[in-house]
């Protein structure tokens, strides 16, 4: 699994998880990786900030969502986005991967971002 944060201005933070991920450990990730990457943002970025998650059960417990609003920060249901990019190559592990996701992330232009965040209102 991966995590990874962007706004209207570009790309943020990426993380590989390895392993299972539950509620604990996710917010845990929200708090290490999330928290910091909005406070960098400019305050009126960070008052509007809007989080977008996919569907596993992590996501969606309770303590999640509690922790989400304790932080204030609003949460928007989406559908899962694919790089088809990425899925299209035939790696053999987990580290190329990693290390192809990685590329492919730093390659996402901030226009497409900005356009992203732009559509989010449809």
């Amino acid at each position: 699994m991966v995590w990874g944060g962007f706004t209207k201005y570009g790309v943020g933070p990426i993380v590989l998880i390895t392993g299972k991920l539950d509620s604990v450990p996710y917010q845990k990730l929200l708090d290490n990786y999330l928290v910091p990457f909005l406070e960098d943002l400019l305050l009126s970025v960070y008052t509007t900030a809007v989080v977008q998650q996919e569907n596993p059960l992590c996501h969606k417990s309770r303590s999640v969502i509690q922790w989400l609003q304790h932080q204030a920060i609003p949460l928007l249901k989406w559908h899962r986005v694919q790089t088809r990019r990425v899925m299209a190559l035939k790696l053999k592990t987990m580290y190329d991967l990693w290390a192809v996701i990685q590329q492919e992330w730093q390659k996402i232009a901030n226009d497409i971002c900005a356009d992203l965040v732009s559509s989010m209102s449809r």
